[in-house]
């Protein structure tokens, strides 16, 4: 439902509710409330009357809509706390067990396909996110869940590209129907948009500029709701754009513009939780200052990108901050400083300690055809190949 038709009707909700007194549909009125108003921008105005709803539910004795609530009031938790906080938070757990206990399959499974797709943004080891995927996904088969299946498999393929695993991922009938017959955009949507990442992560460009496109063409169904897959979109997206942009001459505007428009919702997002945010927007930052030739100006944001991530333990987004800021360098022709970074993105801090051993591979790889060096594995934080540049253990 999209966010025009939802404001009516929780309006009326909760106009009811104030004529009429309490019922028990009116935590979920708030709830829906509280989600759009976070939606729109003012994410702890939301995020109140998220938890009042919550509060409510929990005082009248209701089970009836707890797991949607709760589940409403962690996903906007993640736009004010730090993520990896909010993936041990028992909302998660409380949200599928309320769910389950009211019958709620529907719920129940989108909990759990949510919790893994944070864990997997969080830079959690990877080995996890794949044994918990086919865990969920054997639950969701035997609940006839299929479209919480297909989400999830997309997490799993991803993560398996990444990790190397060389296992059989083809696509399953109802992802084909999908896809084939765009039955439902949403899906289709995430699915090539999930695609279009792990391509650009190995840099296959055909690949990248076929799955974007796609994205695109999906029709862009709003939700009414808040999700933190919001911001994974907005980060990976933009990331695309601004890469495409530096490709492209002849669509260069139209790259730029979007990464951009992307970049300042990250921005945004950096103002109500800087722990979970901070990063992304930095590193957005540094790869349009890229894009405008801005060369200065792109170096110091690289740097606070690389040192955000580390001190806010996002290892996934350390390690691709060093690799995007190798790719800068190496077009500068500083090639020690390319090496440099290429070899702090793979090291057991990142790439490798997040259990991206596909990725290690494939660098240490590019590494070697395009610039005749190994990566030096005993590379550390804080050892910079350029004075004039804050290095990390400097700038802390």
């Amino acid at each position: 439902m999209s966010p025009e038709a939802v404001l009516p009707i929780v309006e009326k909700m909760i106009q009811l509710s104030l004529s009429h007194g309490l019922s028990p549909v009116t935590p979920i009125g708030l709830a829906h409330f509280g989600s759009y108003t976070a939606k729109i921008g003012h994410i702890e105005e939301g995020y109140r009357f998220v938890k009042f709803s919550l509060t409510l539910l929990q005082k009248m004795g209701s089970i009836e809509n707890l797991g949607e609530i709760y589940g409403m009031a962690t996903q906007i938790k993640c736009f004010v706390e730090p993520v990896q906080a909010v993936c041990e938070h028992p909302h998660f757990n409380n949200a599928y067990i309320a769910a389950m206990t009211s019958g709620d399959v529907l719920v129940a499974m989108a909990q759990i396909h949510l919790n893994n797709y944070l864990r997997y943004n969080a830079g959690v080891n990877l080995q996890t996110i794949a044994e918990t995927c086919a865990s969920n996904q054997k639950m969701m088969a035997e609940r006839n869940q299929m479209l919480f299946l297909v989400m999830d498999r997309q997490i799993q393929t991803s993560v398996l590209k990444l990790m190397g695993a060389d296992e059989d991922m083809t696509f399953l009938a109802v992802e084909q129907h999908i896809l084939g017959l765009g039955s439902n955009e949403s899906i289709s949507r995430v699915t090539y948009n999930y695609k279009a990442f792990v391509s650009f992560m190995f840099r296959c460009y055909d690949d990248v500029k076929f799955y974007i496109e796609k994205v695109y063409a999906c029709r862009d169904n709003s939700w009414a709701t808040l999700f933190y897959a919001h911001s994974g979109e907005a980060f990976s997206v933009g990331l695309i754009n601004f890469w495409l942009a530096r490709k492209e001459r002849k669509k260069h505007q139209q790259w730029f513009m979007r990464g951009s428009e992307n970049k300042l919702a990250l921005k945004r997002w950096t103002q109500s939780c800087q722990w979970t945010f901070e990063a992304k927007w930095y590193l957005l930052e540094a790869e349009e200052a890229f894009c405008n030739h801005d060369y200065e100006a792109a170096k110091p944001f690289y740097e606070k990108a690389m040192l955000s991530a580390y001190q806010h333990k996002f290892v996934n987004d350390e390690a691709l901050a060093c690799e995007l800021a190798a790719n800068f360098y190496l077009h500068l022709k500083e090639n020690d400083k390319a090496v440099h970074l290429f070899s702090l993105a793979y090291q057991y801090q990142c790439y490798h300690d997040w259990g991206a051993y596909g990725k290690c591979k494939s660098l240490s790889e590019y590494v070697e055809s395009h610039l005749n060096r190994k990566l030096d594995m005993n590379v550390r934080r804080g050892e910079s190949t350029d004075s004039s540049a804050p290095s990390l253990q400097q700038s802390k």
